[in-house]
């Protein structure tokens, strides 16, 4: 095949080249897309952990591309500090136009008084499309959970040289705001997980 041929020979495509090709590509695709039951996958990344105090009112969100529609069990994160009668309240928002449009769902809050991965029980179907995985502290000062540092989607064309990698809403207090006043952030975000089904 096109692969075995001599360096310095023309090389020939033929069909069964392509027909090779594209069905690598099918497979590669569908493993690279494929939500695995009973496995958590969070925003994507590039970049190794790092740590993220959460400022009290303070709602990250960070992009998650769903390819599949899928339906996730859990909503989770992992505090790394804990603050005496600490919470945090975990949500997903959709997309409007690159940024995180409508709410889709309040998981409700986590115990941050301990350290150690956090989780709600869910029933979240997710279509194709972009979401946003959102976490906000919602206690006494303190609390650090779990986050990442960059991650490889761009959010927006005026920005494109920028590292920004999630978005920021102040003042969040109680139930999550339908839509919130977004600003870019150019920081690390909390890794909130999802669990597939």
């Amino acid at each position: 095949d096109i692969l075995t041929r001599a360096a310095g020979q023309p090389a020939r495509i033929t069909r069964a080249d392509l027909a090779a090709a594209s069905a690598f590509s099918s497979r590669y695709q569908s493993l690279l897309y494929q939500f695995k039951s009973g496995y958590y996958y969070h925003s994507p990344s590039l970049q190794p952990d790092t740590t993220i105090a959460h400022g009290v009112g303070d709602l990250i969100a960070a992009p998650y591309p769903v390819h599949e529609t899928t339906t996730f069990d859990r909503i989770g994160i992992e505090v790394t500090t804990a603050a005496a009668a600490g919470i945090v309240r975990l949500g997903i928002y959709g997309d409007s136009d690159g940024i995180p449009g409508s709410l889709v769902l309040d998981a409700g809050t986590v115990d941050a008084s301990t350290t150690g991965a956090k989780e709600i029980t869910i029933s979240q179907q997710l279509t194709p499309g972009m979401y946003y995985l959102a976490a906000v502290g919602q206690a006494p000062s303190g609390i650090v959970v779990r986050g990442r540092a960059v991650s490889p989607i761009m959010i927006d064309t005026s920005i494109r040289n920028a590292n920004v990698i999630c978005f920021l809403a102040v003042g969040a207090t109680g139930a999550l705001s339908a839509s919130p006043t977004w600003s870019l952030r150019q920081n690390s975000h909390g890794k909130v997980y999802l669990r597939a089904v």
